[in-house]
């Protein structure tokens, strides 16, 4: 069976024709005039977490400068790990920054 795009505009144009006009009680077509559009409102709460999650995408996922530092820093042998601090970290559990 083919379908021609023709047919397939005649439904959707009858139903915005019958969304634009209503037809009175006496048969007589009454203009609703412009046909309304949808809209969606977002609660604050939602702008919100769209607009740290836009945030999030600018930051960038290597903190390039940082890796470049510790780099010269490990190939010139001048790197060194501070054991007691590491530990102390490690024992704190991740840091929550706000």
């Amino acid at each position: 069976m083919k379908v021609e795009q023709q047919r397939l505009q005649g439904p959707a144009e009858a139903y915005r024709s019958a969304r634009r006009e209503r037809i009175s009680p006496r048969g007589i077509r009454e203009s609703r005039g412009p046909a309304r559009t949808d809209q969606v409102d977002f609660s604050a709460r939602a702008q919100e977490v769209s607009s740290l999650r836009e945030a999030l995408r600018q930051v960038p996922e290597v903190r390039a400068d940082l890796v470049a530092t510790l780099k010269s820093q490990v190939e010139a042998g001048l790197y060194r790990i501070r054991t007691e601090e590491l530990a102390s970290r490690l024992l704190q559990g991740p840091e929550v920054e706000e």
